[in-house]
């Protein structure tokens, strides 16, 4: 149930204005199984995947419905959260829009910013943000991202467990290796470095 509540919670926070304020009909958990979602790394798969969920509502011109689908994922380095928008916004998210949403995410730390980045993967685009802050003493090393391609757009974090570095290394290779359906299927299996 705390698992759920955290991934409605930072759902809520990039739904609303995910479709330009669509009336969103609330979030809606799944399993793991039935998400469309996977993270193709080493050691990950579907086993990672902690909690998922989606929600959805009209597209902009009303013309049928956009789904947000969402997983919290983890294993003993790293801990994440994913969601991905069957729309076409998005394509000019640049780094003050990246710093609003790890404001969101992590509002009630002090956050520190790296540089933004980006990196193209055939037809996908992807830009992201190194960050960390202190919490009970111990610094988290993490990163906010964004990716486009085709008609999907996806939002998210990936933080090394507290107290672990993440190297850059780490970051591009799983921000490339999160799949759905069919439209991004990495053709390798990504491995995460040790931090």
């Amino acid at each position: 149930m705390v698992k759920a509540l955290i991934v409605a919670v930072v759902m809520s926070a990039w739904a609303p204005t995910a479709a330009l304020a669509q009336a969103w009909q609330g979030y809606k958990a799944t399993s793991a199984d039935e998400s469309p979602l996977e993270l193709k790394l080493q050691g990950w798969g579907k086993a990672a995947i902690k909690a998922a969920g989606y929600d959805k509502g009209p597209n902009s011109n009303n013309t049928g419905d956009v789904y947000f689908y969402t997983i919290r994922a983890e294993d003993k380095d790293y801990r994440s959260f994913v969601g991905i928008n069957e729309s076409s916004v998005f394509r000019i998210w640049n780094q003050d829009t990246l710093q609003n949403y790890a404001g969101r995410y992590f509002k009630n730390q002090t956050i520190e910013f790296g540089e933004l980045d980006d990196i193209y993967n055939g037809r996908a685009q992807f830009k992201f943000i190194p960050f960390n802050y202190t919490e009970n003493n111990v610094k988290n090393n993490c990163s906010v991202f964004r990716s486009t391609w085709d008609y999907l757009a996806s939002v998210g974090w990936f933080c090394a467990k507290p107290g672990k570095s993440l190297s850059l290394d780490a970051i591009k290779t799983f921000i490339t290796h999160i799949s759905f359906k069919q439209n991004l299927t990495p053709k390798d299996e990504g491995v995460l470095p040790t931090p």
